[in-house]
């Protein structure tokens, strides 16, 4: 995508960044952005991240998408059965996060979560 015959491709990289740029001072989402340009979004995001990739190899640093990927943060997984204000039970999961914030998940229990976590790694 961003590369031809193994070379960068620098007029690219420079549109690219000048997109980055105007959008970073536009206010405006992403998403309207490249609707405003008629850029895809899936492109978008791929230079956006790869504008990143570049500069953290200049500068001999970790990219913001490699350092999000390689960070984990502890959590702790709770279930109990809740009830509802009109008194019904239901299962609720919780994740416990380091910083003291607690996700509930009203509805599924924590095989549930488990399972979706497992699928949402496979991305």
């Amino acid at each position: 995508m961003v590369q031809i015959s193994g070379k960068r491709n620098l007029e690219k990289e420079k549109r690219w960044r000048q997109y980055l740029e105007e959008w970073a001072g536009s206010k405006l989402t992403a998403t309207a952005f490249c609707r405003n340009k008629g850029i895809e979004v899936t492109t978008f995001y791929s230079w956006k991240k790869e504008v990143s990739k570049r500069d953290a190899e200049r500068s001999g640093q970790k990219s913001d998408a490699e350092s999000m990927s390689t960070q984990f943060v502890p959590i702790k997984v709770k279930q109990e059965v809740r009830r509802s204000e009109n008194g019904e039970k239901f299962n609720s999961a919780e994740i416990w996060l380091s910083n003291g914030s607690v996700v509930r998940l009203g509805g599924m229990n924590v095989e549930s979560l488990a399972h979706l976590i497992e699928k949402i790694g496979r991305c």
